[in-house]
């Protein structure tokens, strides 16, 4: 072959070469537009931005963020409170519960717990009766509220029922009793307490109720009982 026949083919070898070259590369070694982002486009993500768009290699990246309700995670609490109902004014019954419940305060500032009762001194009078027995059951109290700043706002609703037997000029009578608004702060709804937001936190309550009051105290604590 001479110089000028070569001259000729020079062209068509360059074009063989470079096709060869192409055919031979992989999306690792850096073909922008191909969604992976390589060692060189990390290195340098302004090689190809559209590659490391995600922040990460293998075309884009995971994406860690998840949707949260606010009813997930959160921190734990738990509470003692002793409640009591006065209606001796009327010569009527007194009795004290002790209340252990647990809550959690969500993303969302929002409270949500449950929890339990048990009587721990029961008692009650009338006027004109020889005696008088009550017996509270164990209850259960749904707990709500919302954290605001350095308080707890809590709302605890108890729901009771109670058996009362009276004996008056030598007749008794009695029986079970659901008590849906007896000694309530608000008949029909929650107890409201607000409380600081802390270990051992503590606060106590009082409320008018029909021919009476209702009182007691509470106590906060973080984790579990």
């Amino acid at each position: 072959m001479n110089i000028k026949q070569f001259a000729h083919l020079m062209p068509i070898l360059v074009m063989l070469i470079l096709s060869a070259a192409a055919c031979g590369q992989t999306p690792e070694e850096g073909i922008c537009g191909d969604e992976v982002c390589d060692e060189a486009e990390q290195a340098n993500p302004a090689l190809c931005p559209q590659d490391c768009a995600g922040g990460g290699g293998g075309g884009g990246g995971d994406d860690d963020s998840s949707s949260d309700d606010g009813t997930s995670g959160g921190d734990d609490w738990w509470a003692e409170v002793t409640w009591g109902c006065d209606l001796t004014e009327n010569g009527e019954d007194h009795w004290t519960v002790d209340i252990i419940y647990e809550f959690n305060v969500g993303s969302d500032d929002q409270i949500r717990g449950s929890g339990t009762g048990e009587g721990r001194q029961v008692s009650c009078t009338r006027p004109g009766c020889e005696s008088c027995s009550l017996t509270l059951d164990p209850f259960t109290v749904s707990i709500s509220g919302l954290k605001q700043d350095e308080y707890f706002s809590i709302q605890m609703d108890p729901e009771y029922n109670m058996e009362q037997y009276l004996t008056c000029n030598g007749v008794t009578n009695g029986g079970r009793v659901y008590q849906l608004d007896l000694c309530k702060c608000q008949p029909g709804g929650p107890h409201d307490i607000t409380i600081e937001a802390e270990e051992g936190g503590y606060t106590e309550f009082e409320c008018p109720v029909p021919g009476g009051t209702a009182m007691g105290w509470i106590t906060i604590h973080q984790g579990e009982p």
